[in-house]
């Protein structure tokens, strides 16, 4: 069994390359191979697991945030290897749909030591991801946290507060055309999200209802609102309330979504960023094996 550790050092300022000792240390009395590599530029997570050695059984873990899974994540698809994620980063929203916060140190040893399961993937325009991806206010409100993370002054779920609320003043709904299993709806839409997993923005429950190994996406989206109605959907999300009870709400469990825009519109992708007119998603039923920490 070989183990590669993809390991983003800026991750959870800092906290992912101090995983490094508590990875030594864990294989020095064993005799399984172990590689751990620490990336030096965007995308080269991608780069390095898709062009790794699978000629034998191998664990590919990532060491850091969202954004870091998302890389390993886009390197790994149809590979012969397992992903394990060690939660290193300021948000760590995917992990919190199957795994309760522990010590850093048992996490590690319980996933090298975890069993694989097979799980669902989402697909946005060829790139992949796990988790959840959203259009709108939500990308908007990422753009803005990243502003606060990179600039050291924040983290984590208050990085995402503070951009939620820049955003609430600056952001426009844009009227878009989205086709959901190829029923054909437009409407001017404040944000629309798809979700794999559970989490959002540094731990708000989005999808109270996603399941990973369901076959489908939850398919959420809130028509154009007045500020006050913007901000009642923002207390729900912070105080943990279904949204789907209120009435300028969309709600379908979905397999395809088709997103057309006349202007070039964001999606945030596992806390990555990317820009188009359109946007096509679909889910990968058991498209990736997932270790489950053994405890």
């Amino acid at each position: 069994m070989k183990h590669l550790f993809i390991i983003n050092p800026i991750a959870g300022k800092g906290n992912a390359i101090r995983c490094k000792e508590i990875i030594e240390k864990y294989f020095e009395d064993k005799d399984d191979y172990y590689e751990i590599i620490t990336t030096e530029r965007p995308e080269e997570a991608t780069d390095v697991v898709k062009n790794y050695d699978y000629s034998e059984e191998c664990k590919v873990y990532s060491v850091g945030g969202d954004g870091t899974l998302n890389e390993v994540i886009n390197g790994l698809i149809g590979k012969n290897a397992s992903l394990g994620i060690i939660p290193a980063g300021s948000g760590n929203d995917f992990v919190r749909s199957y795994l309760d916060d522990s010590d850093l140190s048992n996490i590690i040893k319980d996933t090298i030591e975890g069993e694989s399961k097979e799980v669902d993937v989402g697909c946005i325009n060829d790139r992949y991801f796990i988790n959840i991806s959203a259009i709108g206010f939500p990308a908007d409100v990422n753009l803005n946290a990243k502003i606060f993370k990179n600039k050291h002054i924040i983290s984590g779920s208050l990085a995402y507060i503070l951009g939620a609320l820049v955003s609430l003043f600056k952001f426009k709904s844009e009227k878009i055309k989205f086709i959901i299993d190829g029923v054909e709806n437009t409407d001017e839409m404040f944000l629309v999200a798809l979700a794999n997993g559970r989490y959002y923005g540094g731990g708000i429950i989005l999808a109270p209802d996603a399941e990973l190994s369901d076959g489908s996406l939850d398919f959420y989206g809130i028509k154009k609102s007045n500020p006050y109605k913007i901000l009642r959907y923002l207390v729900a999300f912070l105080t943990k309330k279904d949204i789907r009870k209120f009435k300028d709400t969309y709600y379908n469990k979905c397999k395809t979504l088709k997103i057309i825009s006349e202007k070039e519109i964001i999606s945030n992708i596992d806390g990555e960023i990317i820009k188009s007119n359109e946007f096509n998603f679909e889910i990968i039923p058991k498209g990736i094996k997932l270790i489950v920490p053994k405890n």
